[in-house]
């Protein structure tokens, strides 16, 4: 029988424009505030599920003859991310925080070649997988099953099910989670997006909490970041980021996307 090992938390897959968080904190600090886990108490929180997913699938892994290998039922099928939501759901709710997941729908026009790149990675990874089996390396092998990992849809589709029987609401988005979580805690429909994607500042969210996840699972006080309303608002704000950030995180996106380093991102965003 295998024992299971459960890796809480889960490793923080940071995502988004690179540098837009050491941006704000140098130069909008204001807008940071840190808060205990315990104030949220009541508050309903847009959380990216297929993020959390991934997260759980690299993560909760149990000790085979191959190394650290996903949980599995009896018929072989992938059991971990079941597992990982949950507990990790069950713990949100013991700290009185309402969790509503928004499930990603069709990805964007603009995403297809960031979808291309990671085909591309995919394949050199499953290169080096096969080479790691060969030599019976399972520090290899679990390296790169790992970054073999994705979410596919009956797995979006079995953790519907489960939340759905837990009682917790579910969010089909039409496109990006991230962009429809931002809409949500715009909207007050929910008080804030907690991810780790900064992504979801520029989707335009008034408020962005990050190492909620972390805090619920570790049980500890502290809840990590938040970016709040001094990010996403104006004197006169009307419900939609303003034409500043507008400038602001379309300048951003064009140093990414050329892959210049965070220093230079920081430099070319004050011009």
């Amino acid at each position: 029988e295998k024992e299971a090992v459960f890796l809480f938390p889960p490793p923080i897959v940071l995502m988004g424009i690179k540098g837009l968080a050491k941006l704000i904190a140098d130069n909008a600090t204001s807008a940071l505030t840190e808060h205990q886990i315990k104030n949220y108490f009541g508050r309903k929180i847009a959380i990216d599920a297929s993020m959390s997913l991934y997260q759980f699938l690299i993560a909760v892994r149990a000790d085979g003859p191959s190394g650290y290998g996903q949980l599995t039922n009896e018929a072989g099928e992938v059991t971990s991310h079941l597992s990982g939501m949950f507990y990790r759901t069950i713990r949100l709710l013991e700290n009185g925080i309402k969790p509503v997941y928004v499930f990603d729908g069709k990805p964007p026009m603009l995403k297809s070649h960031e979808l291309d790149k990671r085909k591309l990675k995919r394949a050199e990874a499953e290169v080096e997988l096969k080479k790691a089996k060969e030599d019976a390396d399972k520090m290899e092998i679990d390296k790169y099953e790992r970054r073999l990992v994705r979410v596919t849809s009956d797995q979006c589709n079995d953790v519907k099910k489960l939340l759905t029987l837990m009682g917790v609401p579910i969010v089909n988005a039409p496109g990006e989670a991230e962009a429809q979580c931002a809409e949500m805690t715009k909207s007050d429909v929910v008080y804030g997006t907690a991810t780790e994607d900064m992504d979801a500042l520029t989707f335009g969210t008034t408020r962005l909490i990050r190492h909620l996840m972390q805090s619920a699972q570790k049980k500890r006080s502290d809840c990590g970041i938040q970016f709040a309303d001094r990010v996403g608002r104006t004197q006169n704000y009307d419900g939609s980021v303003s034409r500043y950030l507008h400038s602001l995180w379309l300048r951003l996106y064009d140093i990414y996307s050329r892959n210049w380093s965070t220093s230079s991102l920081c430099t070319h965003s004050k011009t």
